[in-house]
């Protein structure tokens, strides 16, 4: 939590979550993002996103229960994030993001106290194979950053080993060139303890087989001048020591250091680093100046391997992208259809200042309909290149029989955006209704069409009008106004979506909303 802390996310930010999974530091950021200060049209959000697919539908999960709209998921690896759209429509692959969270994949060796397994399987080679893809990910989160000036960017870690650490933020700085700078931040979080990045460590490297047998004892190096040679720049990188630019090591006690026992937490690593105004990193797309190994076969020195090379640059150079070449996404959004969006219009009698520009759908068919953020459908859904696993408030759902007509039902997430549009399929219920439709035997496990005869006279009166008005069909309950504070205080919902039939009505929502309900209603 402390990274997305740090961010200082403000309402109207524009926020990159790179390694998002499983979606605790995204939550944050969204509520940081919500404020009754900032118009709806000037709000920012978050781009949440994970390298793999199975984890980005975990966050679609985790996200979808907020009912916000200001994010979106996508799957990319990190460093290899395209970038976002422009007013123009064009693909804009730098200086995008107000805020980006860079927090990487790593050995994990300051969970220990949770994590016990990790005794047993640590090795000093997880953190030499991750570190090139954490400076990677860093670089790309740098490009990613506006140079504005207040753009900031977190790098995180929790890991306590310094090559995952103060070695990869030090390389940052280097290969930056002067356009990132290391923010202070030791006095953002007050009653927190920490400690200061280091600025000296050694770089350890034990032989194994390949079933994780250890073949020779614990190696320490404390420069890399003494690393074997067949060690260097395969396993062993430069950039893995303490940097020679004194003017960078001075600076690295600004990284904050959380040892479990301090404060009683997890081991943890973070970084502020801020982009300079007008700045931008070195290179085509940012990508920062050249690995030490690149560099040096560059400049004719002595070559290492072939195998070396490979791994120096896995690290360091983004690979080229052709907009022509590229996938497109796996499944597009598309704006809801103009006849479906009159159909609904009509139905629900949904008013004109509705923002109906904002409703979209799943190119592969429309079950869901999901209303998106003014900014994300301007910055993201305008071309075919972000990787899109799930967006916005999903507002309608479709529902069809076979061979029977097709209509657009309101989910119960969708309620709080649409309700003050809506003019028809309103049956208004007292709140004794509400609570016997959700309780009713056989409605905790499947749908059960209830006699509506159960029911007030105030339902079915007004049950009776909206169907003898636009028929039978997906319909709401709504408490009256002078029902709904007392409904709010104990944490019941002031109106639900159900179906109406000729003589019954069934209700539209999913078990854990029932159980919930059900659960309010006893207090």
């Amino acid at each position: 939590m402390i990274p997305a802390l740090l961010l200082d996310v403000h309402p109207h930010h524009n926020v990159l979550d790179m390694c998002a999974a499983p979606g605790s530091k995204t939550t944050q950021i969204m509520e940081a993002l919500i404020s009754d200060k900032c118009p709806t049209d000037s709000r920012g959000f978050v781009v949440a996103n994970d390298a793999n697919e199975k984890r980005g539908y975990l966050l679609v999960h985790q996200l979808q229960r907020l009912g916000l709209d200001n994010f979106v998921i996508t799957c990319h690896k990190g460093q290899e994030f395209p970038g976002l759209y422009n007013s123009n429509l064009e693909l804009q692959r730098t200086n995008v993001f107000d805020r980006v969270l860079c927090d990487v994949p790593c050995s994990g060796d300051g969970t220990i106290r949770k994590n016990r397994n990790l005794w047993g399987r640590w090795a000093p080679g997880s953190a030499l194979t991750l570190h090139p893809i954490q400076i990677d990910l860093g670089l790309r989160a740098a490009a990613l950053l506006r140079d504005n000036g207040d753009s900031i960017m977190t790098y995180s870690t929790c890991s306590l080993n310094p090559v995952e650490n103060e070695a990869v933020v030090a390389e940052l700085l280097r290969r930056a060139d002067g356009t990132l700078e290391l923010v202070n931040c030791s006095e953002m979080l007050p009653g927190l303890t920490t400690r200061p990045g280091v600025t000296s460590w050694s770089v350890a490297w034990q032989a194994r087989t390949a079933k994780g047998e250890t073949r020779a004892p614990l190696q320490w190096f404390d420069q890399y001048e003494s690393v074997p040679d067949f060690l260097q720049g395969s396993r062993i990188t430069r950039s893995m020591f303490p940097p020679v630019d004194e003017e960078i090591r001075k600076v690295l006690p600004r990284c904050l250091r959380l040892f479990p026992t301090d404060q009683n937490t997890g081991g943890f690593f973070v970084a502020v680093l801020r982009k300079v105004k007008g700045a931008k990193l070195p290179g085509q797309h940012q990508r920062g100046l050249s690995s030490y190994e690149v560099a040096a076969t560059a400049s004719g020195e002595r070559k290492p391997t072939r195998k070396a090379l490979k791994f120096a640059e896995q690290g360091v150079i983004l690979p080229e992208t052709n907009n022509d070449d590229e996938k497109p996404a796996k499944q597009r959004y598309t704006k809801l259809r103009a006849d479906h969006w009159e159909q609904i219009k009509e139905f629900y009698g949904i008013a004109d200042s509705f923002p109906h520009e904002n409703l979209y759908s799943r190119s592969v068919g429309t079950s869901s309909v999901c209303l998106v953020n003014p900014s994300i459908r301007e910055a993201i859904l305008a071309g075919e290149h972000p990787h899109i696993l799930d967006t916005g408030l999903r507002v309608f759902a479709r529902v069809q029989a076979a061979g029977k007509r097709l209509w657009f039902r309101l989910t119960e997430e969708g309620l709080d955006q649409m309700l003050p549009f809506i003019t028809k399929r309103k049956a208004s219920a007292t709140t004794e209704d509400l609570i016997a439709i959700v309780t009713a035997p056989g409605n905790d496990t499947k749908q059960v069409a209830f006699s509506i005869e159960r029911f007030s006279e105030l339902l079915q009166e007004s049950a009776a009008a909206v169907r003898e008005n636009s028929g039978v069909g997906p319909m709401l309950m709504i408490l009256p106004e002078s029902e709904r504070d007392a409904a709010k205080n104990r944490q019941l919902p002031t109106a639900i979506p159900v179906w109406l039939g000729d003589k019954t009505l069934t209700l539209l929502v999913d078990k854990s909303t029932r159980d919930r309900i059900a659960h309010a209603s006893q207090q």
